[in-house]
């Protein structure tokens, strides 16, 4: 048998399988929406942690800074899907790397989004330790994260997502699953509680609104920076 890596599997899984699945799926546009709803008003510097090569959630934004945004992923969209949406939103920038170094000097943004991000980190404690330390005094940080793995979303994804992935992917999807979201749920709210003891913390349930990771699909968060 060859040996293959669970680095090679992922991307497998992002360059063949990934865009087949979800390209056109608007599951999570509600929760993309909500997250922009949670978004001050007038935010002079944005990043967006982990955007993506698709930069899926800029289509939401509508509360434009007045400076930059900043588009963060450790793989950055094509040359010319960059100029397309930087001729549509002349604010943004793309910036290439993780969130374990991110490559901003301290107290630099006053706004961060993070969309479904946090369960592919290789080092939770420090991705969320960075993101700090980049924020400046009142910066307000929105973070939005499936529930996984929690019943609600275990569930969905037994009856309906694994199916759709096991029909065209070589892998079985829940070895993709357990490879690529290292992270649980349980374990990032614990150690987002301990980086950000010190500031103003919401948590938010969605679709529901019920106190429960088991009985929504999504957890958002909404912090505010005391420094």
């Amino acid at each position: 048998m060859k040996y293959i890596g669970g680095k090679e599997i992922i991307s497998y899984y992002y360059e063949s399988v990934y865009k087949k699945i979800w390209g056109k799926s608007k599951l999570l546009e509600p929760f993309e929406k909500f997250l922009e709803f949670l978004s001050p008003e007038k935010p002079t510097r944005i990043l967006e942690a982990g955007g993506g090569s698709e930069c899926s959630h800029i289509k939401y934004v509508h509360k434009i800074p007045s400076e930059k945004y900043v588009v963060l992923d450790p793989v950055l969209p094509t040359a010319q899907v960059r100029a397309l949406f930087k001729k549509q939103y002349p604010f943004l920038e793309f910036q290439k790397g993780v969130l374990e170094e991110i490559p901003f000097p301290r107290d630099y943004f006053d706004h961060i989004k993070i969309t479904c991000v946090l369960h592919h980190v290789n080092d939770i404690f420090k991705s969320l330790q960075e993101i700090r330390r980049v924020s400046k005094n009142n910066c307000e940080l929105v973070i939005l994260i499936p529930t996984d793995p929690g019943f609600l979303n275990s569930a969905i994804k037994s009856v309906f997502t694994y199916k759709k992935i096991n029909k065209i992917s070589i892998y079985p999807a829940d070895l993709i699953y357990s490879l690529d979201h290292r992270n649980s749920i349980h374990s990032i709210i614990s150690v987002l509680k301990y980086v950000f003891k010190d500031d103003s913390i919401k948590f938010f349930y969605l679709p529901f609104f019920v106190k429960s990771i088991n009985f929504n699909l999504v957890w958002t968060c909404k912090i505010k920076i005391r420094k």
